[in-house]
């Protein structure tokens, strides 16, 4: 199995560009950005600050197979809080020991202010690092077994 190179920073392979929707949007906006932005999550933002993360997956399972309307459901009723998040300065090793450690394969950047400066996930790193498998199946084999939380 190749490591990934210490030096290299969660800056050098997060996204940039985040998708963001606000707290009071319905799950039908949110799966609707999704579709449209060709992402399975969204980060759901207050006052420019993300507060939570809402899957493809938790739509499935919240909304979806419980029978609930989504254009009357907010995100913030079903959104993961407390979500984990890594500084652009850590390195890719921290990021993926922290994906398998948390099982999510989502990772929200934050720089020193705590603002949302991107997000890196698991098929960045894999698109990396190809050789990197063997770790990131621990993230994926992770999520399989239980709910997913970021």
């Amino acid at each position: 199995m190749n490591t990934l190179q210490k030096d290299v920073r969660v800056s050098d392979l997060m996204q940039k560009e985040v998708v963001t929707i606000s707290d009071y949007a319905t799950v039908r906006d949110a799966a609707t950005k999704m579709r449209d932005k060709d992402v399975g999550s969204v980060v759901i933002v207050k006052e420019n600050q993300g507060i939570g993360i809402i899957t493809d997956r938790d739509i499935v399972v919240r909304v979806v197979s419980s029978m609930k309307d989504p254009e009357m459901v907010l995100v913030k009723e079903i959104m993961s809080h407390d979500i984990i998040s890594i500084s652009p300065d850590a390195t890719i090793n921290d990021a993926a020991n922290l994906m398998v450690k948390h099982s999510i394969k989502k990772l929200p950047v934050r720089d020193k202010k705590g603002n949302l400066a991107g997000i890196l996930t698991y098929t960045d790193l894999l698109r990396a690092y190809p050789g990197y498998v063997e770790v990131l199946k621990e993230i994926v084999l992770a999520g399989t077994g239980g709910e997913t939380h970021l």
